[in-house]
Formats: structure tokens, sequence, C-alpha cells
């Protein structure tokens, strides 16, 4: 299973990540940074999520000063159940 987010266009400004697990499972959550200028991927964040890791929930923050997007790739199997969600952060 591989599931990739929408992309978030970002000008410096801090986004937050949050990743809730509903259902154990094996999973692998990665927040990645695409520059708008060169178009290099860059990786932000990574989580393995593993079947003993139940009911998790995790807030990071992450700020790039250069312009681009940002967008979340999750992959794993059939039995994990995880949501995940990236935003301009508040302050």
């Amino acid at each position: 299973m591989l599931v990739r987010s929408e992309k978030l266009y970002i000008d410096n400004e801090e986004v937050e990540l949050s990743i809730d697990m509903m259902a154990a499972g094996e999973a692998s959550v990665y927040l990645l940074f695409e520059d708008a200028e060169t178009e290099d991927t860059i990786l932000m964040s990574q989580l393995i999520l593993r079947p003993e890791m139940k009911s998790l929930n995790i807030r990071s923050h992450h700020k790039n000063p250069r312009p681009g997007y940002y967008y979340i790739q999750i992959s794993g199997d059939n039995n994990a159940f995880v949501i995940a969600q990236v935003r301009t952060a508040f302050r």
C-alpha cells in the first residue's frame, strides 16, 4: 500500500505534521519537501510504525527557509490504519 497526499505550498513558514495510528500494523510515514526552484526533494521527517504501537498520536514541527511544497507519503501493510496531516503551524 502506498498513499501520497496533495502538496501544500509554503514560503518560509513552519508546518505541523500530525500522525495518528488507529490500528496496529507496519507502516512508514514520510514528510517530504520539494523545492519550488530546483525541484529537489528532501526528506524532512520519517516515522516507522510497528504493530506494537497502538493508539499513537504524534505532532512535530518543521521549517525550510526555501519556498516549496510539503507532502506526506505513507507505505505499509493492509493492517495499519494511519492518519497523517500537514498544515501551516499555528503560533
